[in-house]
């Protein structure tokens, strides 16, 4: 299945977010676009992946997709989805990388949205990690199966309730 793909927030998470979908190949480069506070540190991506569709803000980046990984500090995610809330399709899946963050929160700006949260573990790298997600009630099966697909060139993708959710960051 084609469907763009926005990586908002270029440090550790989102490098290798990047870097796992186009080596697995379960994306194509010019179906990711990059968004990052520091535009200098992505300026140099297309030296690396020349197709990779690299933005000067995060507008630029989420308009036309399909599936938007925030991953940015949770002090961040409230000021990153108002600037790109107007600008993004109704039917976009917003996907936090910052499980600290509940969805009641996200679902006050995001309203009635598609939203998950995600967590790889470090082992991602490697291909090996377990990562745990969770949906809101309004992420559909069709949604929750495309986000494992992609989840798991990461290793294992488990689905756990936002309500244990909460135990396992503690």
């Amino acid at each position: 299945m084609e469907r763009k793909i926005c990586i908002i927030g270029y440090g550790s998470m989102g490098k290798m977010i990047c870097s796992k979908f186009i080596e697995s190949k379960i994306i194509k480069e010019a179906d990711l676009f990059i968004a990052n506070r520091t535009y200098e540190k992505i300026m140099h991506l297309n030296t690396i992946y020349p197709q990779i569709n690299v933005c000067k803000n995060n507008t630029g980046a989420a308009k036309n997709a399909d599936m938007i990984f925030i991953c940015v500090k949770p002090m961040e995610i409230k000021n990153v989805l108002l600037e790109i809330i107007k600008d993004i399709k109704n039917s976009c899946h917003v996907i936090s990388l910052n499980g600290s963050v509940l969805f009641k929160q996200l679902e006050q700006i995001c309203i009635n949205r598609k939203i998950s949260k995600v967590i790889p573990s470090v082992t991602a790298e490697i291909s090996q990690s377990v990562t745990l997600m969770c949906h809101n009630d309004y992420v559909k099966n069709e949604d929750k199966n495309n986000l494992k697909e992609l989840l798991e060139c990461f290793g294992t993708a488990v689905e756990i309730p936002e309500k244990k959710w909460v135990w396992v960051l503690n």
